[in-house]
């Protein structure tokens, strides 16, 4: 059993002013069977707490739904707090009759209590439950500062309190606050560590929700970090393949003899450069997809063919344990698109191909007119996908349950079905677990004379 300590109602304990309620979800004639035992109606609670707490990605409406199913059940009162650096907020209350809610409410206004000083406060501080079994009439007098506060206190009916720490992973996050009224039986040394559990399962929550928004918070930090440097090394780098550029021809307008060995350094240097300059433009590219917004394309007529030849070429030379195989049309497959973004379509189901095959696997690439415009096919003979993952392989951050060993970050489907999408086609996949996977990317066709 945790260990606690019996707690004497200090001065100016009134709670926090409540926040507004949200809603009540249960009833509790639909939640509690009168012929249950106490064991199992603690069971049965502990496992809709559960169930409540797992699925919510707002903790703040999740909690007070929390208090909402626990004053039903258990309690009177409910109440949330989380720590702050600037003491506790209260994030949750609940109470079965919402006169005693604005009642509580008003007597925050008139009579403000110290939430780095309170009794939550003191709970998180010490991580150690704390149980007033019943409060003696003149203990809640002791705490009124005057005879108007006195009677509120009254009305409010703070006969029993339990207030326990939410604690996860050694830390302490907040303090959950039961209290009962007059008529019901008071808490007791045998109630903390069920609410104890209660007050787990609240704090895991919290603390998965925080993670989940410092987690989204640093990829933002690093997307805009992204977009600054690759937006601030586009005009640098401009300015490095001018001069590049600028000197091949003086140097061919020189008329001096051409030094084959100097012209060779500027062009290595040139294609360098235009590489580079593509990098930075992808970097930027990748940085916008990741936060929702749309490319700026530079859309023209392309040879399907030419661009489907490129790839594979280069890709064969870089990877020498699998087969390519290109299937091309003997005429020209024209589609409507931007040739750099859709080149690195291309490159990244290619190199997906390449991951999840094996040594000696054969890959795939096809160009075919489909439907008035094009089709550009990807097949390997590698891993496949499962058939139930399939609907979810474009989800970000998402990667198949086979994927375990081979590197990658989820994302690069992600980024490719969306650029896909802003040329105004689409990507779709055919897969069967240990025969391989079919990628096919779909693309309007140029658009005739009018």
């Amino acid at each position: 059993m945790p260990s606690y300590v019996r707690w004497r109602m200090p001065a100016g304990a009134p709670a926090n002013r409540p926040p507004e309620m949200t809603k009540r979800v249960l009833d509790p004639g639909e939640l509690a069977g009168s012929s249950a035992s106490p064991a199992e109606d603690r069971l049965r609670l502990l496992a809709d707490v559960g169930a409540l707490l797992g699925g919510g990605s707002d903790y703040q409406e999740t909690l007070q739904q929390l208090a909402d199913l626990v004053v039903h059940r258990f309690a009177d009162w409910c109440v949330v707090d989380v720590g702050e650096p600037d003491g506790m907020r209260r994030l949750a209350v609940a109470h079965r009759d919402p006169a005693l809610l604005r009642l509580a409410r008003a007597v925050q206004d008139r009579y403000p209590s110290d939430p780095a000083t309170g009794m939550p406060a003191q709970v998180m501080a010490s991580r150690e439950p704390r149980l007033i079994a019943e409060m003696p009439d003149d203990q809640l007098l002791a705490a009124a500062q005057d005879e108007r506060h006195a009677r509120d206190l009254q009305r409010l009916g703070l006969r029993s309190v339990l207030i326990v720490p939410l604690t996860v992973r050694g830390e302490a996050l907040g303090a959950l606050s039961l209290i009962r009224s007059d008529g019901r039986a008071t808490f007791t040394e045998d109630d903390i560590p069920f609410v104890q559990e209660m007050a787990n399962r609240a704090a895991s929550a919290i603390d998965r929700v925080r993670l989940l928004d410092d987690l989204s918070e640093a990829v933002r930090l690093r997307d805009d970090f992204l977009a600054v440097i690759s937006h601030d090394m586009r005009t640098p780098l401009a300015a490095v393949l001018g001069y590049i550029q600028l000197s091949r021809r003086r140097m061919h307008r020189s008329g001096e003899p051409a030094d084959s060995k100097l012209e060779g350094y500027l062009s290595a240097a040139e294609r360098t450069t235009e590489h580079l300059t593509d990098l930075v433009g992808d970097l930027m590219d990748v940085s916008l997809l990741r936060s929702d917004q749309n490319l700026n394309m530079h859309v023209e007529p392309i040879d399907m063919r030419k661009l489907a030849e490129t790839s594979v070429t280069e890709r064969q030379r870089l990877v020498a344990d699998r087969r390519f195989i290109l299937e091309l049309p003997e005429d020209p497959v024209m589609a409507m698109a931007d040739e750099r973004r859709l080149r690195r379509v291309l490159d990244n189901v290619v190199d997906n191909a390449v991951k999840f095959s094996e040594r000696g696997g054969r890959i795939s690439v096809s160009v075919s007119s489909s439907d008035g415009g094009a089709a550009l096919t990807v097949s390997d003979d590698g891993r496949g996908i499962p058939e139930a993952e399939l609907p979810f392989i474009f989800e970000r951050f998402r990667r198949g349950s086979n994927a375990s060993g081979v590197r990658g970050t989820g994302l690069g489907l992600t980024g490719s079905r969306e650029i896909v999408r802003q040329l105004g086609g689409a990507i779709t996949v055919v897969s069967k677990v240990g025969a391989g996977s079919t990628f096919t990317i779909h693309l309007p066709g140029v658009p005739g004379p009018r």
